[in-house]
């Protein structure tokens, strides 16, 4: 998970990782009311559901989590994310990045990622990937939400250039870099199942 690959960067307590994890297990509810602006309606049915085993501040994490899991990212200036306290927003900052990634690395659905090895270093961070079929339409929503997950840990994002076309082959492997200048590319392309 790269909750704990990435451990050295956002420096969150190991309590924050059952909460990501229930963040992707719920994120996309809001769904069953409407599927325009699905991420506000699903943060509501989060704070008003009941949802059993969670304290008041577990279910605010988790509804702010599936609040901005896609679209525009946690801002002070949004009133609702603006209440929490200071140590609440560093938190629904960092795994938020973290899901949004997870969450467009699996954009179709078809769970075709088999690994994801999350590499950090003092200027970049290498994000190596094994599926099983296409991925492009993955791969293109999660660089999306790269920048987001890059400026959280400071390592420069604001201009992610386009990745370039993979071969069609099965099986394949891809590494990312998202240096500190501030880009993202595909550095590598390789092919074959197991670690990388």
């Amino acid at each position: 998970m790269c909750f704990d690959q990435l451990k050295d960067l956002h420096v969150l307590e190991d309590s924050s990782r059952d909460l990501l994890h229930h963040a992707s297990l719920i994120y996309d509810i809001g769904q069953f009311v409407n599927f325009k602006d699905f991420h506000k309606h699903s943060r509501y049915l989060i704070l008003k559901g009941r949802l059993r085993g969670f304290n008041k501040s577990e279910l605010t994490i988790l509804a702010n989590l599936s609040r901005y899991h896609r679209k525009s990212g946690p801002k002070k200036r949004h009133k609702k994310f603006k209440k929490l306290d200071k140590n609440l927003r560093t938190l629904v900052k960092g795994l938020s990045g973290i899901l949004r990634v997870e969450v467009g690395l699996d954009k179709t659905k078809n769970q075709w990622m088999e690994n994801v090895y999350c590499i950090p270093s003092e200027d970049k961070l290498t994000i190596k990937l094994l599926w099983k079929e296409s991925l492009d339409l993955e791969i293109w929503e999660a660089q999306a939400f790269f920048g987001y997950l890059g400026r959280i840990f400071r390592l420069g994002s604001r201009n992610c250039q386009r990745l370039s076309q993979l071969p069609e082959r099965k099986g394949r492997g891809v590494t990312l870099q998202l240096n500190n200048g501030s880009t993202l590319k595909l550095v590598e392309n390789s092919i074959g199942y197991g670690p990388i």
